[in-house]
């Protein structure tokens, strides 16, 4: 195949691919936006004995995702910490369940903040001595 012919079927392909997406002939798709993809994800800030780790965590996530970041950064066991956010009037919450973590998630989205703090402490006995 000549090299203009090539040239040209690859022009062909392309303004295809350009009339799929409903750009005009030539023209390149922009890249995915950041804001985008932030839209299903947040940043999140946990606390231990001093020390922060960072980690994004999917707005569809449950506690065993979230508790899975922890354990993975702080090479902690299951079940030897407790994890609290910050609501909107300023008091540290429990989480405790997935609806727990989405709330977080909503309250952090109300404020418009860009990230959660968490705080990770020892584990909260709920039996009675």
């Amino acid at each position: 195949m000549s090299s203009n012919l090539r040239r040209r079927s690859s022009d062909d392909e392309q303004a295809g691919k350009n009339f799929h997406s409903g750009l005009p002939p030539g023209e390149k798709a922009p890249a995915v936006d950041q804001i985008s993809q932030t839209l299903n994800e947040v940043t999140v800030r946990a606390m231990f004995n001093g020390v922060t780790i960072r980690f994004d965590l999917s707005d569809s996530s449950g506690i065993a995702e979230l508790e899975n970041n922890v354990i993975e950064r702080l090479h902690l066991e299951r079940e030897s910490f407790s994890i609290k956010y910050r609501d909107d009037e300023d008091i540290w919450i429990l989480i405790a369940c997935d609806k727990d973590v989405r709330k977080c998630i909503e309250i952090s989205r109300s404020l418009k903040k860009t990230s959660i703090m968490l705080l990770v402490e020892p584990p909260i006995n709920h039996r009675k001595q």
